[in-house]
């Protein structure tokens, strides 16, 4: 650029200064050359600071190519990582929907197992009542001379029994077909001595004593008759089994009945057998939990969802020094 404006300088001197064609600078030629020396250098400044954007631009452009590149590649590595995780997804889902339906079917196993011990737990008891009540009607048949007003005892607790489980078999095909359940007003204190009616036979052959402490007055439940003489029923018959290890005349089972507060009525069963001693007496109401050496564990499973349906609660403790106290609580009046 300087060179540019000092040949310009010698070209306009030799060529357009007066005289023409002579090279020689005077005082004359000071004004204009002094202000052609300031265009050109503000000339060359300002080529120089363009030089200098179009360097800086040049050099933002490739900074900017640059970052661009390493955006794209992690761009590019998130999107292939991206859709590596996408994959597994997929397949972690394929594996979920292949886990959910076996466990639905497992889930069906276990429903039709359940019900399967239900429905065998629920018809053992008539029919070992029947079994029970047949032989003792053949032993007496078999005294000299036979003891009629006992076996037809024995053939009244038999048909008992067998009325019982055709009204089992009628529960559960209602059950399955959703009909609903015939809800009856009942007294407690009957109820709990129709039970014991269909038991004492064996109470008697296993020597327990029984008392009871009935409340009088005691307001009427209302429910399902069948299922509610289930829970007493098997709570009477864990209490024989529970004292079956006690010497004769010393196995004794208290009944009691009670008002509870909130206008509802409560039905206790103390025993003075072994309690659960090995047992985790939090588990006791799971299905096929059972303290019992050869028991299916729905038995106590089983009441506690009767209650629940008849909108009260079942309770165990155990007693002092021994024995087990479970107490049915159920709400006076109609189920909640």
């Amino acid at each position: 650029g300087w060179l540019a404006a000092l040949l310009s300088i010698v070209a306009v001197e030799y060529a357009f200064a007066y005289p023409i064609g002579i090279f020689g600078l005077g005082i004359k030629d000071l004004p204009w050359l002094t202000a052609f020396a300031i265009y050109a250098t503000v000339a060359n400044i300002l080529s120089s600071h363009r030089r200098r954007m179009v360097a800086q631009l040049l050099q933002m452009h490739a900074e900017l190519e640059r970052r661009v590149d390493e955006r794209t590649a992690d761009l590019r590595r998130s999107n292939n990582q991206l859709i590596r995780a996408t994959a597994k997804r997929v397949r972690a889902e394929v594996e979920l929907r292949k886990s959910q339906v076996e466990l639905g079917r497992i889930g069906r196993i276990i429903t039709v197992g359940e019900f399967t011990a239900s429905i065998a737990h629920e018809i053992n008891q008539p029919l070992g009542a029947i079994v029970a009540n047949g032989a003792a009607a053949r032993n007496w048949l078999q005294r000299n001379p036979p003891e009629f007003s006992e076996i037809a005892k024995s053939v009244d607790a038999m048909i008992a029994a067998g009325e019982r489980a055709a009204e089992v078999i009628n529960k559960i095909r209602s059950l399955v077909s959703e009909e609903p359940s015939e809800l009856k007003t009942m007294d407690v204190n009957e109820l709990v001595g129709s039970v014991f009616e269909l038991t004492q036979l064996g109470f008697r052959k296993a020597e327990i004593k029984i008392s009871f402490q009935f409340e009088p007055g005691l307001p009427p439940i209302r429910g399902d008759r069948v299922q509610l003489q289930h829970v007493f029923l098997n709570l009477l018959n864990n209490a024989v089994e529970a004292m079956s290890d006690l010497m004769a005349n010393t196995a004794e089972l208290l009944i009691r009945t009670e008002h509870s507060p909130g206008n509802r009525v409560s039905i206790v069963f103390e025993d003075c057998g072994s309690g659960f001693v090995d047992a985790d007496i939090t588990r006791i109401f799971e299905p096929f939990y059972s303290t019992k050496k050869n028991g299916m564990g729905m038995g106590l499973s089983i009441c506690r969802t009767i209650v629940k349906l008849h909108g009260g609660r079942i309770n165990v403790s155990q007693r002092s020094p021994r024995g087990v106290a479970f107490r049915v609580i159920l709400p006076a009046g109609a189920p909640s």
